[in-house]
C-alpha cells in the first residue's frame, strides 16, 4: 500500500509539474489571441483581463483591409515553399552521396559542410550581401530566395537517416541492374518519408518566420514578407496591439497546419536519425 500511495503521489506531482510546464508554454500563446479580439481600450485596462468583455472578430477583417498584408502572405508562401522545396531536393541529394557512394576524401568533404552549422548566420550577411548587390537582387525574390536554398543542418539530419537503412536493399538493387538515381528515387526516398516530412518542418518554420535577411535586402512595400510587415505594422501612426495581434496570429496558421500535417512523422524521424553515424 506504501508503495502504491508513493507512486501515486509522484504520478500527480509529476502531472502538476508537466502542467505548470505547458500553462508557461501555452500562456502567452493563449494571451495573444485574447488580446486580437479586444478593443484598444480594453488593452490598457488595470487588471488586465484574459477574456475579452466584447469578442471583436472584426480585428482580423481591419487588418486584412487596411494593411498589405495579403501580399505579405503571398511572398512569405513563395520564398517559404521555394526554400523548402529546393533544401530537400539538394540537401537529400547531396547527404546520399555522402552517405553511400565512395570518393576520394568524402570524410573531409562532409566535414567542411558541418563546420557551416559552427559559424552563426549573422556573420555570413555582409558576403552575401555583397554577392546580392553584385548580382542586381536587391528588391527582388532571387535575392531573398537563393541564400536560403541550402543549409548543413539538413544534410547532416538527412545523412544520418539514409545511414540507417540497411544497405543490402541497394546491393539487391544494384543486382538488379538500378543506377543509383534509381535507387535513389524508388528505394531510398519511400523509406525517407519520415524524414523529409521533419525537414519540412524545420524549414518551414525557420522560412516563415525570418525577419533579418528579407530586413535588409527588401527595400520595397510591395515584396515585403509577412515577417517584416508585421515588424513595422502600424495604424495610423501608432500600434494597435489588438491588431497587431490578430496579424500575428493569422500568420502563425500556416506553421500550425504544416505540423499537424505531418507530426506523424516528426517523432520516427527523430527516434531514427540518430541510430547510425
Amino acid at each position: 500500500m506504501n508503495n502504491k500511495r508513493q507512486e501515486a503521489i509522484q504520478k500527480i506531482l509529476l502531472y502538476v509539474l508537466l502542467g505548470a510546464v505547458a500553462a508557461v508554454m501555452v500562456g502567452p500563446f493563449l494571451w495573444s489571441v485574447s488580446t486580437s479580439l479586444k478593443l484598444e481600450k480594453e488593452i490598457y485596462t488595470f487588471p488586465p483581463t484574459f477574456i475579452p468583455t466584447t469578442v471583436k472578430w472584426s480585428n482580423y477583417l481591419t487588418v486584412l483591409q487596411t494593411a498589405h498584408f495579403p501580399r505579405y502572405f503571398l511572398n512569405s508562401a513563395i520564398v517559404t515553399v521555394a526554400r523548402v522545396i529546393a533544401t530537400l531536393l539538394t540537401a537529400s541529394l547531396a547527404a546520399y552521396a555522402f552517405a553511400r557512394l565512395r570518393f576520394p576524401k568524402r570524410d573531409m568533404f562532409f566535414f567542411f559542410f558541418l563546420i557551416g552549422m559552427m559559424i552563426p548566420p549573422q556573420v555570413t550577411v555582409v558576403p552575401k550581401f555583397l554577392m546580392i548587390t553584385r548580382m542586381n537582387w536587391i528588391d527582388t525574390y532571387w535575392g531573398i530566395i537563393v541564400p536560403g536554398l541550402f543549409t548543413p543542418f539538413a544534410l547532416f539530419v538527412f545523412r544520418q537517416f539514409f545511414l540507417a537503412i540497411p544497405v543490402e536493399l541497394e546491393e539487391a538493387a544494384i543486382i538488379d541492374g538500378c543506377s543509383h538515381f534509381q535507387i535513389f528515387y524508388k528505394i531510398i526516398l519511400p523509406l525517407s518519408k519520415p524524414v523529409f516530412a521533419t525537414m519540412a518542418i524545420f524549414r518551414f518554420v525557420f522560412c516563415w518566420n525570418e525577419l533579418l535577411w528579407p530586413l535588409i535586402v527588401i527595400n520595397s512595400e510591395e515584396m515585403r514578407v509577412l515577417q517584416v510587415g508585421l515588424a513595422i505594422f502600424k495604424i495610423e501612426g501608432m500600434f494597435q496591439y489588438n491588431l497587431l495581434m490578430a496579424a500575428a496570429m493569422m500568420a502563425v496558421i500556416p506553421t500550425l497546419i504544416v505540423f499537424l500535417i505531418f507530426q506523424r512523422y516528426f517523432v520516427r524521424a527523430q527516434a531514427l536519425t540518430g541510430l547510425k553515424f
